[in-house]
C-alpha cells in the first residue's frame, strides 16, 4: 500500500456514504436533484462546486469525459446524471475504484460511468483505455497530491482530443504563502513532504509547457464564507489521514486566513 492509500482509503465508507445517500433519496431517477449528491463530493464546495464546474463546461451531453484522480466517484456520476456525458473515471488508489464501483452498483441514477485503476503520472497508457480520446479531462482537488504536474499534464494532453480542453477545480496558494508542518495533517496529506499546492501563475505556465492554453480562470470564493464561518460537524465521513475532522478544521484556518483559495481554470489543447 502507497503513502497515498494510506492517506485517504479509510475502511467502510463506501457503505458510509450509501447509508447516507440511502436516508436523502429514494432512489427515483425522476426525482433526482443536487441534495442526492451532498455526500459522495468530496471537494470544497460540495455538490454546488460540482454544479458549477458543469456549467462553466456547458452542454457535454454525449462528450465522452476522463475524470482523473476521481476518488469515489461522485464527480463522474454528477456529470453523467446531470449532463449526459459519458464518462471514465480513473484512480491511482484500487480502494477508491472498488468503492466507487460499489457506490454505482447501489443506485439506478448513477449511469455512465466507467472506473479504472491508473496512475496519470506513471504507465497511463493504452493498457487502460485503449486508443480512446477524449472532449474533457476533468481534474478535481487532485494537483496537491502530484509534484510532477507539468507531466501529468502532458500526458492527459495527449489523450484529448483536437480542441479538447481539461477543466480544473483546484485549491491554490496566494502569492508566496508556505504550508509549513504546523498547517498539518490537511485533508490531502499527513505532512508537508505529501503536499505540492501551487499558485496559479505556476499552474498557468505547467498548463502551457504541457501543450495546453488556458482560456478562463476563476477564484472561487462565493463557497468561502459558509466554511470559514461554520465549524467542521462532528459527523463528518472520515475519509482520510488519521483524524479527518482535524484536517478539515486545518483547512478550514487556511481558508480564513487567505492562504489557499479554491480556483476553476479551462485550458484548451494546443
Amino acid at each position: 500500500m502507497n503513502l497515498l492509500d494510506d492517506h485517504y482509503v479509510a475502511d467502510g465508507v463506501a457503505d458510509k456514504i450509501i447509508s447516507k445517500i440511502s436516508g436523502t433519496t429514494d432512489c427515483n431517477k425522476k426525482d433526482i436533484s443536487l441534495n442526492h449528491f451532498k455526500y459522495d463530493q468530496f471537494h470544497i464546495g460540495g455538490a454546488a462546486a460540482t454544479q458549477k464546474l458543469l456549467k462553466l463546461m456547458g452542454d457535454v451531453t454525449r462528450s465522452v469525459v476522463l475524470d482523473v484522480g476521481a476518488g469515489y466517484g461522485g464527480v463522474a456520476r454528477y456529470l453523467a446524471h446531470f449532463g449526459g456525458a459519458n464518462v471514465v473515471a480513473v484512480d491511482l488508489a484500487q480502494g477508491y475504484v472498488e468503492s466507487a464501483q460499489k457506490i454505482h452498483e447501489s443506485f439506478p441514477f448513477s449511469g455512465g460511468v466507467t472506473y479504472l485503476q491508473g496512475d496519470v503520472c506513471g504507465d497511463f497508457s493504452d493498457a487502460e483505455m485503449g486508443a480512446q480520446l477524449f472532449d474533457w479531462c476533468v481534474w478535481v482537488h487532485l494537483g496537491m497530491n502530484i509534484s510532477n504536474k507539468e507531466g501529468a499534464l502532458r500526458t492527459l494532453c495527449n489523450k484529448l482530443s483536437d480542441k479538447g480542453k481539461i477543466i480544473i477545480y483546484d485549491v491554490l496558494k496566494v502569492g508566496g504563502d508556505v504550508l509549513v508542518e504546523e498547517c498539518f495533517p490537511l485533508p490531502w496529506a499527513e505532512n508537508e513532504a505529501q503536499s505540492f499546492v501551487d499558485d496559479v501563475r505556476t499552474y498557468e505556465n505547467k498548463l502551457l509547457n504541457a501543450g495546453f492554453k488556458v482560456v478562463y480562470k476563476e477564484k472561487y470564493g462565493d463557497i468561502l464564507p459558509k466554511i470559514i464561518n461554520n465549524p467542521t460537524p462532528d459527523d463528518v465521513i472520515p475519509l482520510a489521514g488519521s483524524d479527518f475532522k482535524l484536517c478539515l478544521e486545518n483547512l478550514r484556518q487556511l481558508l480564513a486566513r487567505g492562504a489557499v483559495v479554491p480556483w476553476f481554470i479551462i485550458a484548451e489543447k494546443i
